[in-house]
């Protein structure tokens, strides 16, 4: 079983899918990735996220916390952030997504986490 080493990460996480749903629609930065599933629908495919994708989604969480940044008040930062990674608005919110909503991709991100820690990153 997999503890929460990391809870300032998760708490990040957590806080980009809620800024995601309290946000403007009209607001062209935010799309929520997870839209609401109508009974009966079929819920949208997770995109594909290569391990390239997810060690850059690693890394912006990791600087984010290490700045202390919140993806909600200091937006601006953290947008910056995912730029200097090379990933887009977009691109992270699909690997955050994808994150979410599969178990094993999950895992991955962990341990992900746990292998740029143990480089020194």
């Amino acid at each position: 079983m997999i503890m929460f080493r990391y809870p300032l990460i998760i708490a990040l996480v957590i806080s980009l899918a809620l800024a995601a749903c309290e946000s403007e629609p009209d607001d062209p930065m935010i799309t929520d990735p997870a839209e609401e599933i109508v009974e009966g629908e079929v819920a949208p495919e997770v995109p594909d996220i290569t391990d390239a994708d997810l060690e850059k989604y690693a890394k912006v969480n990791l600087i984010a916390d290490r700045m202390e940044l919140d993806p909600v008040s200091d937006r601006e930062q953290f947008l910056s952030v995912m730029e200097d990674q090379g990933l887009t608005y977009e691109r992270y919110s699909e690997v955050h997504l994808a994150v979410n909503r599969e178990p094993q991709l999950l895992l991955r991100f962990h341990e992900m986490i746990e292998e740029l820690q143990e480089s020194g990153y």
